[in-house]
């Protein structure tokens, strides 16, 4: 699509074709770096990881370097587990609708359009960026001030998002040798505890 078409598209269009490319992937595989920018703590730390997605209620994010911040996060079905290997800590809980609770780890604020204002930015040629921040704080399910999102339109495949948390730190995500439709076996997404874990159990 030619640039020019693109951004005579609205924000819900826009959001419409990024969903379809998910919702039409049996399977995504990509490699993320995620920079946490902490400004009370006044550090920033770089992690390097994996992400595997398998339609329709399957997600598995391998966070693997630096080694002190590895951990795991893992939905299968109606099972969701967060695995600190540092801590040997496991944290688990059961989600009623596994298929939004995929989306909603990946995009947190896409299913709650009504409550946020989006600002479609044109200055930067090779992607859309889209700007979210919420209309009112106290309506807005996702609490963040602003979260921005880079989508290349070439494959309506988001490669970079930025959000900026109520206490004004900065977490960045972004995403690279993004395929789809390879094929990934369902025991990756299968959890064993290991040996000595403490499990926490959510709601």
């Amino acid at each position: 699509m030619r640039i020019n078409m693109v951004f005579a598209l609205t924000s819900e269009e826009i959001i419409k074709k990024i969903k379809e490319t998910l919702k039409n992937a049996n399977t995504m595989n990509a490699e993320f770096k995620q920079i946490i920018n902490n400004v009370s703590l006044k550090n920033k730390q770089i992690i390097f990881g994996t992400f595997k997605l398998k339609r329709p209620d399957k997600l598995l994010m391998t966070y693997e370097k630096p080694k002190e911040m590895r951990q795991k996060l893992i939905i299968n079905g109606n099972n969701f587990w967060l695995y600190l290997e540092n801590n040997n800590q496991i944290m688990k809980k059961k989600v009623i609708d596994s298929e939004k609770e995929v989306e909603k780890q990946i995009f947190p604020w896409m299913e709650n359009l009504n409550v946020y204002n989006i600002q479609i930015l044109t200055k930067e040629e090779k992607y859309i960026k889209l700007v979210v921040s919420p209309k009112e704080k106290e309506e807005a399910p996702e609490k963040f001030k602003k979260f921005m999102v880079h989508i290349d339109p070439s494959r309506w495949i988001v490669v970079y998002t930025y959000m900026l948390d109520l206490s004004d730190n900065e977490i960045e995500f972004y995403f690279d040798n993004i395929k789809f439709n390879k094929n990934i076996s369902d025991n990756e997404f299968e959890f064993i505890s290991p040996p000595g874990a403490e499990i926490l159990e959510g709601e």
